[in-house]
Order: C-alpha cells, then sequence, then structure tokens
C-alpha cells in the first residue's frame, strides 16, 4: 500500500494568514540526539516548522528505558509530543506557542541513492523532498558531526542545537588590576575598600591580583564583594595540601568561604582541581566546627574509549572503576596530612558514612543536605543534568563542580554545548557562585607537558 505524503496544505495557509513567505521560514528536521540533548528542543526555532519523523520516535522509544539522562528525555519528549497532540493531529502539523508548528510525519524518499534503513539518510532525503515541496529552507538539526558533513555532500544545511550553545566560556574568574599605591595599604588597613570605576563591572566573587602602579613588586590580593574589594589571605593549608600557585590559593578561597555555595574550578589535566576540591571538603566534614555531616561525591560514568560493557559485583564494586581517580585523590590527602604533623584522617574514614561515593544516577530524586558535594569531570554533563544535579542541594550543602572542557567524552556536547560551561555562563554574577580556573599544572613535569602539548 502505497504511503501517503504529509498534509502541507496547513502549512501554505499559515503562510498566508501571516503574510510570511517561504523565504522567511524554514523548515526544521530534528535528530534523535538533539531531542536526548533537550527534550524541549521541539519548542526552540521560533515561528519555523519542525518536523519529528516516525524512525526517530521509533529510536526514542528504544531509548526511553535506558538509565540516567538519555531515558528521562527520551520519555520527556515523548509526553511533550504526547500533549501537542491535544491540539490535533501531529502528521497534519499542530501549532506551537512560538508561532510555528510541528509536525510528525514518515520519512520521504528522493532520487538520492541512500540506504533508507538508517534514520540518518531517512533524515536527509526527507528534508529534500520537503525543500521541493514547500519551497522553503529545509535544515537537518543534529549533534552527530558526521551527519552535519554528509548533509553538506548532499547539498542540505545542516546545524548544531543552538540554543544552549554559549559565547564567551573564557571567563577565568580572576585578573589582575593596577591600583595607587595607597589603595593596598588601605586595603589591607581596613579589609575592604570601594572599587575603582574601571572595576564596577566585575562579578562578585571575582578575584583580584592589585599590583601597585609604580612598584610591581608590591601587591595585594582582593575578592570583588558588595560592590567593593574584600582583602584575602592565600596562605591556606589544608590536611597538608597548599596552594602551589596563584589560581589554586584563589580556588582554596572560594571553596572555604561559606558565603559561596556553588564553585567551579575548571582547568586541565594534573591543576590540582579534585584534589583541592576533596581536601577543603574532607576538613569542612571532618573539623570539629565542621558545618557538613557528609562529603558527597559523584561523577558521570562517560567511558573514554572502549566501553568496557557489563561489571560484576554489587553498586559499590560496579563503581569502583569509575571513581579511582577520586579514591587516588583521598589517598594522596591522607598521606599529605600525615606528614603534616598531625593527623586529621582517621586511617578508617572511609568505614565511618562520612563519605558517600555515588554514580550520578543515583543523586536524582535525593534532597542532599548538609553535605559538602563535588562533582568531578562535570564536562561530561549536558545542561539539564547539571540543573537536575544543582536542584539536588539541599539546605547547609555546598556544591563543587570540577572540569576539563579539553577533555569531554561525551560524543555529543562540546566546549560550549556542555552543562559545566552553561552553569559557568549562567551562574556568574550570582553572590552565592565563584569560578576559577586552573592554569598551570603541578602533578608532575610529565602530566603538564603531555597536557599542554599532545
Amino acid at each position: 500500500m502505497a504511503r501517503a505524503e504529509p498534509n502541507l496544505t496547513t502549512t501554505r495557509t499559515d503562510m498566508s494568514e501571516t503574510n510570511l513567505s517561504p523565504a522567511n521560514i524554514k523548515n526544521y528536521l530534528l535528530d534523535t540526539n538533539v531531542l536526548i540533548h533537550d527534550a524541549n528542543s521541539m519548542f526552540a526555532f521560533e515561528d519555523n516548522h519542525v518536523y519529528v519523523l516516525v524512525s526517530v520516535l521509533k529510536e526514542l522509544d528504544e531509548l526511553k528505558s535506558k538509565p540516567g539522562e538519555t531515558g528521562a528525555n527520551a520519555r520527556r519528549a515523548a509526553r511533550n509530543l504526547d500533549a501537542l497532540r491535544e491540539k490535533g493531529l501531529l502528521c497534519n502539523g499542530v501549532g506551537l506557542d512560538s508561532g510555528g508548528r510541528l509536525y510528525v510525519i514518515p520519512h520521504m524518499k528522493d532520487g538520492l541513492d541512500l540506504d533508507p534503513a538508517l534514520v540518518d539518510n531517512q533524515l536527509l532525503t526527507t528534508a529534500l523532498k520537503l525543500r521541493e515541496l514547500t519551497g522553503m529552507k529545509s535544515v537537518v538539526v543534529t549533534k552527530d558531526v558526521n551527519l552535519r558533513v554528509r548533509a553538506d555532500g548532499v547539498g542540505i544545511p545542516a546545524e548544531d542545537f543552538k540554543n544552549d550553545l554559549l559565547d564567551g566560556i573564557d571567563y577565568c574568574g580572576y585578573s589582575d588590576l593596577v591600583v595607587p599605591s595607597q589603595s593596598i595599604d588601605s586595603l589591607y588597613a581596613d579589609g575592604k575598600i570601594d572599587l575603582p570605576s574601571n572595576a564596577v563591572l566585575l562579578p562578585p566573587n571575582h578575584y583580584l591580583r592589585l599590583v601597585c602602579d609604580i612598584d610591581t613588586k608590591k601587591t595585594g590580593l582582593a575578592k570583588v564583594a558588595g560592590g567593593q574589594m574584600e582583602a584575602i589571605e592565600a596562605n591556606h593549608s589544608i590536611l597538608g595540601i597548599k596552594g602551589k600557585n596563584l589560581p589554586q590559593c584563589f580556588a582554596l578561597h572560594a571553596l572555604m568561604d561559606e558565603r559561596i555555595r556553588v564553585v567551579t574550578l575548571r582547568g586541565k589535566a594534573g591543576t590540582g582541581k579534585t584534589l583541592l576540591a576533596i581536601a577543603v571538603g574532607l576538613h569542612r566534614v571532618l573539623g570539629e566546627d565542621g558545618p557538613y555531616r557528609k562529603l558527597t561525591i559523584t561523577r558521570p560514568t562517560v567511558p573514554v574509549g572502549n566501553d568496557l560493557g557489563f561489571l560484576p559485583g554489587d553498586m559499590d564494586e560496579k563503581m569502583h572503576p569509575w571513581m579511582r581517580p577520586i579514591y587516588d585523590a583521598l589517598d594522596t590527602i591522607r598521606e599529605s596530612d600525615s606528614r603534616s604533623g598531625k593527623s586529621h584522617i582517621p586511617a578508617n574514614f572511609m568505614e565511618h558514612d562520612i563519605v558517600d561515593v555515588a554514580p550520578l544516577a543515583y543523586v536524582r530524586g535525593r534532597s542532599i543536605a548538609g553535605s559538602f558535594m563535588i562533582v568531578d569531570e562535570a564536562q561530561n554533563m549536558t545542561p539539564h543534568e547539571v540543573k537536575t544535579l544543582i536542584t539536588r542541594t539541599g539546605l547547609n550543602s555546598k556544591i563543587v563542580l570540577t572540569g576539563d572542557v579539553d577533555q569531554i567524552d561525551n560524543p555529543y556536547l562540546d566546549a560550549r554545548s556542555n552543562g559545566f560551561s552553561h552553569l559557568i555562563s549562567k551562574f556568574r554574577g550570582q553572590d552565592i557562585f565563584a569560578h576559577v580556573e586552573l592554569m598551570r599544572g603541578e602533578r608532575s613535569k610529565v602530566a603538564e607537558l603531555a597536557a599542554t602539548i599532545l
């Protein structure tokens, strides 16, 4: 039985009623990975037409039982489409609040000699056919780089999903500021001074190295707070761990400052992100006046290279390979603490239920109160995953996210679209947020050289 072509009469009627021409409206065909990345992406295309292929829905159906964010977004996207059915038949197109229309259609054949069994090929042939039938520019929207390249090869425009791509992701959280000598003297005498006119636009908790205008050897350290510069100290020693460079000192200050409830530490491998965060977390939990009951550590389980597949054992045994870097950091801190003189970390501290090492999937649905939370490798999380995690933060909790946007293992994320960069961009300017970029590797000369030139 011949397959009916989608009803495009509604599309042409809409254009005439709103005085829009095909040149003003585009057809956007969404790949499965876009809906998995953001289940609400179908609503992000303003007054254009959005197409979801039936074969894409089949892939969503196959993914809906997957654990974590993949399955959750597959189910959420299906619910969004089901809610739109109340407006009419999806095959005829239904209106969106943005002014556009959404269609669910079977794929259309075209003259391209492509294997129709592949959903990627169905997107390409349908885009060509829609362009022919509607006279509108048709665009394939996908997180798959290879599909975007293939689309170019057959003359179809293709784009990444840009709604959550960020500009200005190079914010490092600190800078130098040249000031008169008396400003540095006043800062340390009074504890804080007014911001100079050339620094009033700096966000809260931005760190400053003040440099004297007549003697560059005279410097001071400050933080922007309440529209003023607040003097800070840079000699923190936490369980034997000290800042080895100025950014690490700024990071330690942000981690120790209880007014700052969300901290992001970004930097290449070996810069000390995880080590500093765990050291401060243990210190704040184990201290007699520590404000937290527990140190909660998690990280996304995205493999580097080939996936190891099924891992035997209970949850702790399954998670051990993923959390090995965390345990390495804990061992380093315990050794450093024991060498510092008086040991603050009990030998069997892991058995005292003060450190909770949990997979990211087990954090969903929890309300984590009274905890110092650390999220390692946060660059592998989507914006929605980061939002889900941040909203788990309960009363009297602090959350620290560490990441390196040059080491993203999730195939559908990059330096601008990942949730870690999204958080830094959106939270910048909030009184409870601080960000520090760690530039110099301190793990070893070998690690620093490899991170820089490889």
